[in-house]
């Protein structure tokens, strides 16, 4: 599963556009931590990603708060986990 490291960069969402485009991967699931600290070119390059993504290719974006930027949550499905520590 591939990790974005934070800080995002624009440069780590073309990566990730261009190695997942070349059809070749069985399932692979996507992380990207912090999403609530996305700067907004970020969020928007992260946008086209999750509009259009690739065959076999499942992203989580992880948030310890729902602070995530409008044009990034209209493409997402939320789901509120508990810490262990909680339960």
């Amino acid at each position: 599963m591939p990790l974005l490291e934070d800080p995002i960069r624009i440069e780590h969402i073309r990566a990730l556009h261009s190695d997942t485009r070349s059809g070749t991967h069985t399932h692979t699931l996507v992380w990207i931590p912090s999403a609530n600290r996305l700067h907004a070119s970020v969020a928007n390059a992260l946008l086209k990603f999750l509009e259009e993504p690739p065959p076999n290719i499942s992203t989580i974006l992880s948030a310890p708060t729902t602070d995530v930027l409008d044009t990034i949550r209209s493409e997402e499905h939320t789901s509120e986990l508990q810490s262990p520590c909680n339960l």
